[in-house]
Parts: C-alpha cells; structure tokens; sequence
C-alpha cells in the first residue's frame, strides 16, 4: 500500500486540490474522500509504528470548529479501544480555541501515555496550529512541523461584540493594559483631562476588564505547569526559550507565524522538542526511515490535510471539525449554519 502510494503521487498530473475538487463535483459529495482518510491514517500508522489520531478544524469563523470540552472526551472515548500501535500521535490543524479545553486534551493524552507505559506523545503539524492548538502541541513531549506548518502565540483572546453588533476578537492582554492605563490616569490628582478618561472607560464593561485579566493569569498558569512538566526530559530549556510563545510583545500580533525558521537556532529544536518532520524521521527517536518513505509520509500527510481542508471550509456543507483514527470519526457540526442559496439566471427569450 505504501509503495502503491508512492507511485500514485509520482504520476500525479493535477494539484490535489483540482482533484479532490473534481471528484466532490462528479459524485456530488466528499463520501469517497472521507473514506480515503481512513485509509490515510492507517497507511501513516505503518510507517510511523505509532498509534495515530487526527483533529482537523476549519477556518471558517464559527465557535462551532473552536477547539472545547467535547474535543477532550472524543479523543478519549477513541483512546479507550485497543490499537496495536505502540506511541501516540496526534496530527492537528487548528485555529486554536479555548485555554481550558486546551489543557484538558493535553491531560487526556498524557493519561493515555503515562498509564499505558508507552513511548512519547508528539504533535504533528500539517498546516496551522495557533492560540489554544499551539498550547496543546507545546504540551507534547516532541513537536514535529511539516513544510510551512505554523505556531503562534498562546496570549488568549476575548469575543466581543462591536457598536454594530458584530462578533469580534481582541488580545486579552490589549484589552487590560489599555484599560489599566485608562484607569490610572483618571485617578490622576492633575489629570486635566480627567473627564476623557472617564469617557473611554464607560465604553468598557468592568467585567470585560476583569476576565481579561482572568484570562491571562489562566493562560500563564497553564503554560507554566506545561513549562514545569519539560524540566524533566529537556532540563536545558528555560523558562525565556518559551517567549516567543507567551509574551505577546516578542511577536506583536496574535497571528504572527512562528514557523521552523524561526526556531531552528534555538534551544526549542537544539533540544529536540522541535523537530521539522524529514529530520524526526530520518534518525530522530527511533531507527531512521528511507527517504522514500519519509515522502511517502509526508505526501500522505499532505493529502490529508488537503482533504480535510477541503472538505471542512466547504460553505456548502455545515461540518466544520473532525476527530478520527483509522475506524471512527467524530464530526462537529455549525448549528447556525444554512444552505447557501442558488440565483437563478432569467430565462432568456429565443
């Protein structure tokens, strides 16, 4: 199968994307794609000798593909079946979501590591894994990037809602020092523009300021029990080798990327935590692979991001997350979600 795999991707004529698009159109849904993941995951599994989930969600904007609670209980209940496969990995693509929930996958996954007594837990990353997708992947024992797979920062956002009543997102960390220092300076004895401040700060709801700072006291505590948890089998990284992650100052927007060039001269992947996916599998913890099949991974990977990418950013189709392994499959779904309507061009006269 790997070899047949391999041979499929050299006489490729056509971008996937064109193809998987072409096929979705003449069969009129993604059921033969989605049957192609299974076998995806499987065929990585033969390479890697590792036990394999993969956790896909969409860019579109919804809370529905946000990474949350439920996420945590999935990968669980697939955790509780029987699998051959010593190790575990975990292949993400997400635009992050909540902190909490966050944690909450990456204790499940070190349960499941810890108390079956087996080799590590690592993330790999096809594309994306930013905000609360980044923490979980920091809390793995490796990182492994694919080609322009990208982290970011882990400061937490806020969801408001505008003047016009539009759903936006802000750093929590921009929300409470502007408002702290608007706050200072209406205390100001020779303030004489007192009454400005005090005008800006009827804009903000106090309980705005409030969880913002709740927010990022989580998110530092979060990430220092991740820090506390890497003394053991990397005691060389510090506590600063984790800034570019935790101190929204180093990279100034909340999407910045945080690719392999930007960490491959540090600790991060002079430790080995951070690894791009050719030198992991080419003589990283465990007996190198060819480089025929380290491709062959690789291109597997690939496809099944763009399947799933496909498939979960589609605006005509209402799923928007995926949690699998190589039988089952758990899918999230937008509940505000509509059939996007077709207009019909008029009639013309003959």
């Amino acid at each position: 199968m790997i070899w047949y795999d391999w041979v499929v991707r050299k006489i490729l004529k056509e971008p996937l994307l064109c193809k998987v698009a072409k096929d979705a159109i003449s069969s009129g849904n993604y059921d033969a794609s989605i049957s192609r993941c299974k076998t995806l995951i499987s065929n990585i599994e033969k390479i890697t000798q590792r036990r394999t989930l993969t956790y896909f969600a969409s860019t579109q904007d919804t809370s529905a593909a946000f990474i949350n609670d439920n996420d945590s209980m999935q990968i669980e209940d697939l955790l509780r079946l029987p699998n051959q496969y010593n190790g575990l990995d975990l292949i993400l693509n997400s635009g992050g979501g909540y902190a909490i929930s966050a944690e909450r996958i990456i204790n499940v996954c070190r349960t499941y590591v810890n108390k079956n007594k087996i080799k590590e837990f690592r993330v790999i990353i096809p594309r994306i894994a930013k905000s609360a997708a980044t923490m979980v992947s920091l809390g793995a024992d490796k990182i492994i990037l694919c080609n322009n797979a990208e982290l970011g920062p882990i400061d937490p956002q806020m969801i408001l809602i505008d003047a016009n009543g539009r759903t936006i997102s802000k750093p929590a960390y921009l929300i409470y020092n502007a408002v702290k220092g608007l706050m200072d300076r209406s205390h100001s004895f020779f303030g004489l523009n007192n009454e400005k401040y005090l005008l800006f700060l009827r804009q903000y709801n106090y309980d705005i300021f409030s969880s913002a700072s709740n927010e990022l006291e989580l998110s530092k505590s979060i990430s220092q029990k991740i820090f506390n948890r890497k003394r053991n089998k990397y005691p060389k990284l510090t506590e600063d080798d984790f800034l570019i992650f935790v101190d929204p100052t180093k990279t100034l927007s909340h999407g910045r990327l945080v690719g392999f060039e930007d960490l491959k001269n540090t600790p991060l992947c002079g430790s080995g935590y951070i690894s791009d996916l050719d030198t992991e599998f080419s003589h990283g913890g465990q007996k190198g692979l060819k480089k025929r099949k380290i491709e062959t991974l690789n291109n597997s990977i690939w496809e099944l991001l763009i399947r799933k990418s496909m498939l979960l950013d589609d605006t005509a189709n209402a799923q928007v997350k995926s949690i699998e392994d190589t039988n089952f499959n758990f899918i999230s779904f937008n509940s505000d979600w509509k059939m996007p309507t077709i207009q019909q061009q008029p009639a013309q006269n003959q």
